[in-house]
């Protein structure tokens, strides 16, 4: 009986000791931005039992008793004890710290490091700082956030390219943008058949496709020493993405986040409402006389003063003579973005894994244009033993566009209609665009001009691309010291583009129609070994070694049809003679690569990597090229103890690398293109050549070299006060040799070009950033940032007989390399002067030219700069961003002709003395004899001598502008909800902000445009052409999570 009553005693104890304990669960997350923070550590104070957030930063934990207190530390943030005061539910928030420096980063081929361990700079941005003000391309994003990154949009509306170059050009010719991995598998970033200075469409890039709501961090490899285990492809840098993932926790999470933005013109050109249609002062006398406007170097705009007095317009009909100073923001709609995203996560121990749904649509501010992208993502990994785990990911896009912008100079391309526009012609006596005859409405017959609305109704462009970005990894721990990788990647995509000229447009009456069909393939498959290794108990090293086989295949199939014979009907079936082409690019490169960080004590630092590349597109004597690197760090704060309230932390590191860069296929041997025809035409427009195969005519290089860039960096961190404030200055030089430049040679040989080995370019610059926390008092707090780059290009040479290298040319400007000079100068006309600096004028008064060309600017920046703001108040949150370039010259194509049509509101100088016969313009300079000069002359005459091509008279300097700006990048205003409202419920966290991006320029030294504008993402930038108007956008972003 009494071992019953014991056994009952027993048994009674346990259920009691059952029964005190509590779960308690809760989430963590960001002070600043109210996101969940995954991997926490969770302790009981006082016990041993602990847990870790998950991906959400939820957690559950068992306690004792609802009295305990809770112990929370995470690196990066501030550690916090939390008393439970009899709760069982918990939400906590923790401030973030600033010794950064301690924290994990993802560098080469997912090796994780601690930052202080790096010997060379990298910068990593967070996903709170990438998709709360979005953008429709998510490099965009980055712009004024890393130093030495420079990001330039070209104008081409929401769904264009962008190019990013980090810490200048390396490359002469080739290819200047850095490598783009996405969670370990590198992606394509192609601009396939980009616009030009005839015009075109930008199609958008590769990094474009990826929606910033599904991206966890992006991390910047800048230049060669942080990023030369990639070799060959990441001699620019490399922009590493990772993407969300699952995590352990109860249940499935969801995670909801919808962002709508208006978009509207911020900036239009600078027109003059004085004066309207006609010459010489004068309105036209009747329609034909307007209709001769703008032909044969008539201006536009050189009429009468407009005081409402009844004319004839070009189409017959008397309309008041006056001012139509809203034409060019009128014909503009309110664009707007729709993007939602939908995620469901979960996982246990063993295994996690996140879907998403992601949707954006926009409707451009230009008419009838619109683009939307849907992607679907699985990600997941599982441990299949307690050794083997296995990890894949299935990422399908697909985009489709209607009407894409048409870009510079061409008739399609709204904006050239615009600026042409007089003064005096309203946008509604353009509609209906189209008349009985089906033919065009317009206010003059010159035949490369277009009404705007025929530009984006009749002549249209759709295109649809479909990619799918994938991986499958498998990881084997083989021991506690060593494991193995395995990976499979795969980057493809097609994408389908139809462009077409409506029946009875002037430059191409009879019609046209255009298809192309891009197939794109990119496969990685890579090994790696990993080891960790402790040498003596202060000394350790940890190994990487692998290889990476990558094959790279572009397909192109195209027809170009004309001549339609039915109108409105576009298919290749409905032309009268079509023109096909087809291209096929082929790349290998086999590599393999070794990586050995040593640590000593936790404060001295050595990494050495090699890296040794076999490429298919050089000669096999020559395709075989090995790069080494070196870095090193030391945390002199750590080694000699100097912690104290005022410094706090700091390391001095260097590095030093080679990397190299292979060329485009086929430039080994002779090749053939296949010329056929079609309803008796060539395909190629060849003449007698048809059906045959013709040889490009560029000699073959048999032993062309790899480009060899070789870099050295040295930079300092620092700390103050209780990690409130920190400091990161970096310096840089790299040169690469062995450019490979095409050629020209005499016509004599047979061909027209060749490629060589030759030239040289040196960067160096000097990066600094600084982070500090003003004010910390209770509930507020005010964070300031600043981030400085400068960077010094130099041609060192180019090739004997070689003294500039053409990279592009627009309306007599080019842009050119130069030994001695930075690369990218703009050459052209300019004012002929004295030896005083004076303008000399002729007999005439009209400035004159230059004997030759000159350099005018040149296309970099001098410094760019980033400010960020941040304040915080209790469930408020403001954050701004200030972006700034500072010197970067632009050739503005637009300015020019305004001016030469008598459209700018700078041709309104002398105008009316001339007019009125008591003077006109005088130009502020010297005749040829040194006399001041006091010769009054038509505005009209002097801007068609300066402005107008063909003349021989025209000079370049007045339209090339420094193209410095200080612009409000980003503002943001958040409020998250209380954690005392949604206890309980099934909202884990929800908030609103109110977002603005490119919102208004502080600084602009160009007039009525944009300095970012570009019509395309290649090296000769610097010149802007009929650009598709800047525009602000501001919103409403939502994020809940359940």
């Amino acid at each position: 009986m009494k071992k019953l009553y014991l056994i009952w005693m027993m048994m009674a104890l346990v259920t009691c000791a059952t029964y005190a304990q509590s779960t308690v669960t809760g989430t963590i997350k960001d002070a600043t931005d109210n996101t969940g923070i995954p991997g926490v550590n969770v302790l009981v104070k006082g016990s041993t039992t602990g847990t870790v957030t998950d991906i959400n930063g939820d957690f559950s934990i068992d306690v004792s008793s609802t009295d305990a207190t809770l112990v929370i530390s995470y690196v990066g943030y501030e550690s916090k004890e939390v008393e439970l005061n009899g709760r069982t539910s918990v939400n906590i928030s923790l401030n973030p710290s600033m010794e950064e420096l301690s924290e994990v980063i993802v560098t080469a081929y997912g090796i994780q490091k601690e930052t202080k361990s790096l010997g060379y700079s990298v910068a990593q941005l967070e996903s709170k700082q990438l998709n709360t003000v979005k953008e429709t391309n998510v490099v965009n994003s980055l712009s004024g956030r890393v130093a030495g990154l420079q990001v330039s949009k070209t104008a081409s509306g929401p769904a264009g390219s962008s190019r990013v170059i980090i810490r200048g050009n390396n490359s002469l010719v080739g290819n200047n943008q850095p490598l783009y991995v996405v969670d370990g598998i590198p992606i394509d970033n192609q601009n396939l058949d980009a616009a030009g200075r005839w015009g075109g469409i930008d199609y958008g890039d590769g990094i474009g496709d990826i929606s910033a709501d599904n991206i966890e961090n992006v991390t910047v490899l800048k230049g060669p020493n942080a990023a030369a285990l990639y070799g060959a492809r990441a001699a620019n840098g490399v922009i590493q993405i990772t993407t969300k993932s699952g995590g352990q926790r109860k249940g499935v999470g969801i995670d909801y986040t919808s962002t709508f933005t208006i978009d509207q013109v911020m900036i239009s050109p600078e027109y003059q409402n004085v004066y309207g249609a006609g010459t010489g002062g004068e309105a036209p006398a009747n329609a034909d006389e307007y209709l001769a406007l703008g032909t044969n170097g008539i201006g536009t705009s050189w009429g009468a003063p407009m005081n409402g007095q009844m004319i004839t317009y070009w189409d017959g009909v008397q309309r008041p003579y006056s001012p139509k100073p809203d034409n060019f923001t009128n014909f503009w709609e309110t664009g707007q973005t729709f993007t939602n995203t939908l995620a469901f996560s979960g996982g246990s121990e063993t295994s996690a894994f996140r879907v998403s749904l992601s949707r954006m649509d926009n409707q451009s501010i230009l008419p009838n244009s619109k683009f939307n992208r849907t992607s679907i993502t699985a990600k997941g990994n599982t441990d299949l033993t307690s050794k083997l785990n296995v990890a894949a990911k299935f990422t399908y896009i697909r985009n489709k566009a209607d009407n894409r912008a048409n870009l510079a100079d061409i008739m399609d391309n709204p904006v050239n209609g615009l600026i042409w526009m007089p003064r005096n012609e309203d946008l509604s006596n353009l509609l209906p665009y189209k008349g009985e005859d089906g033919l065009q409405r317009l206010y003059t017959t010159e035949t490369f001009r277009l009404n705007p609305y025929w530009a984006v109704e009749e002549n249209g462009n759709e295109d649809n691309k479909n990619r799918i970005i994938s991986f499958l990894k498998l990881k084997y721990e083989i021991n506690d010291w060593l494991s193995a990788e395995l990976m499979s990647g795969m980057d493809w995509y097609t994408s389908e583009r139809l462009r077409y000229v409506a029946k009875g447009t002037r430059y191409r009456p009879g019609g046209e129609i255009q298809e192309n069909t891009y197939q794109v393939q990119e496969f990685n498959n890579m090994f790696l070994l990993k080891s960790n290794h402790s040498l003596t108990d202060k000394l350790s090293l940890k190994t990487v070694a692998g290889g990476n086989i990558l094959r790279q295949t572009t397909n192109q199939f195209g027809a170009i049809g004309t001549n339609l014979a039915v109108d409105g009907f576009y298919n290749l079936s409905n032309a009268s003679a079509i023109t096909f082409s087809r291209n096929k690019f082929e790349k290998e490169i086999w590599s393999i690569f070794a990586q050995a960080s040593f640590d000593y004590n936790g404060y001295l630092f050595l990494d050495i990597t090699g890296r040794n590349d076999w490429s298919s597109t050089l000669p096999l004597d020559n395709n075989d090229f090995f790069y080494p690197s070196v870095s090193t760090g030391f945390a002199f704060s750590e080694a000699f103890d100097l912690y104290n309230d005022v410094f706090n932390y700091g390391k001095i590191r260097a590095s030093w690398a080679r990397v190299g860069n292979d060329t485009n296929p086929y430039q080994l041997t002779t090749s053939f293109g296949s010329m056929g025809s079609h309803a008796g035409a060539s395909m190629f427009g060849l003449g007698p050549y048809q059906d045959q195969y013709v040889p490009y005519q560029i000699i073959p290089n048999f032993n062309l070299k790899p480009e060899q860039t070789t870099s050295i960096e040295a930079g300092i961190d620092l700390v103050f006060f209780k990690d409130r404030l920190d400091l990161s200055v970096t310096y840089y030089k790299s040169n690469t040799e062995n450019q490979i430049l095409p050629v020209t040679v005499s016509s004599t040989s047979g061909y027209q070009g060749a490629i060589i080995n030759a030239g040289e370019m040196q960067n160096s610059g000097i990066e600094a950033s600084i982070n500090g926390t003003l004010i910390k008092a209770g509930d507020f707090s005010l964070d300031l940032g600043f981030r400085f780059a400068k960077n010094k290009n130099k041609v060192v040479a180019l090739t004997d007989g070689l003294d500039q290298l053409l990279l592009g040319a627009d309306r007599g400007i080019s842009v050119v390399a130069s030994p001695g000079n930075p690369y990218g100068d703009l050459l052209g006309y300019d004012f002929l002067r004295d030896a005083n600096g004076q303008v000399v004028v002729g007999d005439d008064g009209i400035p004159l030219r230059t004997e030759g060309v000159e350099v005018l600017g040149n296309i970099n920046p001098d410094w760019l700069g980033g400010i960020t703001l941040g304040a915080s108040y209790k469930n408020f949150r403001f954050n701004a961003l200030i972006d700034i370039r500072q010197g970067g010259d632009i050739y503005s194509i637009t300015n020019r002709y305004l001016h030469a049509n008598g459209n700018h509101a700078n041709t309104l100088e002398g105008r009316e003395e001339w007019y009125a016969g008591t003077g006109g313009l005088v130009i502020d300079g010297v005749t040829e004899g040194g006399a001041v000069n006091t010769v009054a002359v038509d505005p009209e005459v002097y801007w068609a001598s300066i402005a107008r091509n063909g003349l021989g008279t025209s000079i370049d300097k007045p339209f090339v502008y420094d193209g410095s700006y200080i612009k409000m990048r980003e503002m943001s205003l958040t409020y998250t909800l209380p954690e005392s409202v949604i206890d309980g419920s099934f909202i884990q966290s929800l908030d609103v902000s109110l977002v603005g991006r490119n919102l208004f320029f502080l600084k602009n030294n160009l007039p009525g445009i944009d300095p970012e504008s570009t019509y395309n993402s290649g090296n000769a930038g610097g010149r802007e052409s009929a650009s598709f108007p800047a525009f602000r956008s501001y919103g409403m972003t939502l994020n809940v999570s359940f």
